[in-house]
């Protein structure tokens, strides 16, 4: 009695040069990777129908998808939808986005030690002598 296994994606008969030509043709076309989706060991197998290592196992295929990796993030460093210009008044009104946040921290923290300075007079502590430096331990042997 033999147990038949089931995959999930046929495989074909992409064996040997066939699948090296396969894999090679699919990564030619850099383009069709720029858009779409990422371009990975994942990706370009379930396109081709193979498993990963059957790729990586080709040298050939290895160096020509570490080709197309460069080239796809070339492409998509130079392309305008990867440059963003953002003008001078961008800019400023970020800029005073930042110093109203910081501002608010800067109060809050105010709010905060105005709040430890009164509970100190409060319960008979001098505030200076909270934030007077701590004397140095006598770590000396007799």
């Amino acid at each position: 009695m033999s147990i038949k296994k089931r995959r999930l994606k046929p495989r074909g008969n992409l064996r040997g040069s066939r699948l090296q030509d396969t894999a090679l043709r699919e990564l030619a076309s850099t383009a069709s990777w720029h858009n779409g989706e990422s371009l990975t060991w994942g990706s370009l197998a379930a396109r081709i129908g193979v498993s990963r290592q059957a790729l990586a196992s080709k040298t050939a295929v290895v160096e020509a998808y570490h080709r197309a990796k460069k080239e796809i993030a070339t492409l998509e460093n130079s392309s305008p939808q990867a440059i963003v210009r953002r003008t001078l008044d961008q800019r400023v009104a970020d800029l005073e986005m930042q110093l109203n946040e910081r501002n608010r921290q800067l109060n809050a923290w105010i709010e905060k030690w105005v709040t430890v300075e009164y509970n100190c007079r409060r319960y008979g502590f001098e505030p200076d002598k909270i934030l007077e430096p701590l004397a140095k331990p006598n770590r000396t042997l007799t």
